[in-house]
């Protein structure tokens, strides 16, 4: 497994996976995504294939950001695999990954699996709430659009509502 890993690595191109998600590089630097970056942070290493954000510590090669990036800003929890899978799909690159070779999780990444997975579920909850047809979401609703929330910027940011119930 590890000799498919280093191969993918050898054929990627760190800035396509940026590219990918939406983060424009500009003289090797862009915004970093994970956190709340204003002045581009991150440092791209295109010779290396790595990028290091300066600020918050966050980086890693064409697989592992994909990992991160997954994981902690789409909320869709994937292991170092299925990471290798996107790595191969985002930039088309000819390769296969044997099926009969599974890396078992670590603990640690069987917890962040279990508690992303929780997460999922909640910001699903929540935003399936905020879609119902009820006093609720229609008050939610309309306090978002008073705050001038597009449509677009509440399903980007998975805005929803936790209701209470007395």
């Amino acid at each position: 497994m590890s000799e498919v890993y280093d191969e993918i690595l050898n054929q990627s191109s760190i800035q396509t996976v940026l590219n990918y998600y939406g983060l424009n590089v500009v003289k090797n630097k862009c915004i970093c995504p994970f956190h709340a970056d204003t002045h581009p942070s991150m440092s791209i290493h295109l010779n290396k294939g790595i990028v290091k954000c300066f600020a918050c510590g966050a980086g890693g090669n064409a697989i592992s950001f994909i990992q991160k990036y997954e994981n902690e800003i789409n909320h869709n929890p994937i292991d170092t695999r299925e990471a290798m899978q996107k790595a191969i799909d985002i930039q088309g690159l000819n390769i296969v990954i044997p099926q009969n070779n599974n890396v078992p999780l670590t603990e640690e990444q069987q917890k962040q699996k279990r508690l992303n997975t929780i997460l999922k579920d909640a910001i699903t909850f929540c935003e399936n709430n905020l879609k119902t047809n009820s006093i609720d979401s229609e008050r939610t609703l309309d306090y978002l659009k008073s705050r001038n929330l597009s449509n677009n910027v509440i399903n980007e940011f998975h805005i929803g509502f936790n209701p209470t119930y007395n």
